[in-house]
């Protein structure tokens, strides 16, 4: 680790990169950025503690300060220290698996309950500033779950431009299926909400205004 690193803005920080080819990493703060009681972990935690299980609320405020998927892997490591002290009972080892699989669902409600019902949520003048800050890059790389960023890639080809490719194809009205393809510019790590994964066929569902 650098002792003192240093801080620069975004400006500074293109101007540093000269004119190679630069890639970005999305986190949660790109929602956060227009709206802070969006995307934030903590606004999504109180959100599932007023709709979700009594077992799931205690982990959540065992845990205040971690981001589910924190969450989701202590509750691995749970699942693998019972078995290291020989806990054998059925009925504590299901509970723990069945939290699990529960979480993803929880942070998905959560974050459809806070979600921007529709694209037209976002100004124009949000949509320009946006396409213009990811024109910058070659490859972007996201692990947000929300639409945000499939609503500014879809504002850019409905206003002409021609987007970064994400990897979908096909003639499906509804839905196109991901294809690997050596110019894919577009990644979303963890999947997102327009995203399904289905017997291991990636589909993306097409915008309907919304």
């Amino acid at each position: 680790l650098m002792p003192n690193p240093r801080t620069i803005n975004f400006a500074r920080a293109v101007k540093e990169a000269g004119r190679g080819r630069k890639h970005l990493l999305l986190g949660n703060g790109f929602g956060m950025a227009w709206d802070t009681e969006f995307a934030s972990y903590g606004s999504l935690r109180k959100t599932a503690m007023n709709q979700t299980s009594t077992t799931i609320r205690g982990l959540l405020k065992e845990f205040p300060g971690r981001d589910f998927e924190s969450v989701m892997r202590s509750l691995g490591r749970v699942r693998r220290i019972l078995a290291v002290y020989g806990v054998k009972s059925q009925k504590v080892r299901e509970r723990v698996a069945r939290d699990i699989r529960r979480l993803p669902r929880v942070l998905t409600d959560a974050l459809l309950c806070n979600h921007p019902e529709r694209p037209e949520k976002i100004e124009d003048s949000e949509y320009k500033f946006c396409s213009k800050f990811l024109s910058k890059f070659a490859t972007v790389f996201t692990v947000n779950y929300d639409l945000l960023l499939y609503w500014v890639e879809e504002e850019r080809r409905k206003n002409g431009g021609e987007g970064l490719d994400d990897g979908f194809r096909g003639s499906d009205p509804d839905w196109k299926v991901w294809e690997r393809q050596p110019g894919q510019q577009l990644f979303f790590l963890h999947g997102a909400l327009h995203l399904s994964d289905r017997t291991g066929v990636v589909r993306k569902r097409k915008s309907q205004g919304g």
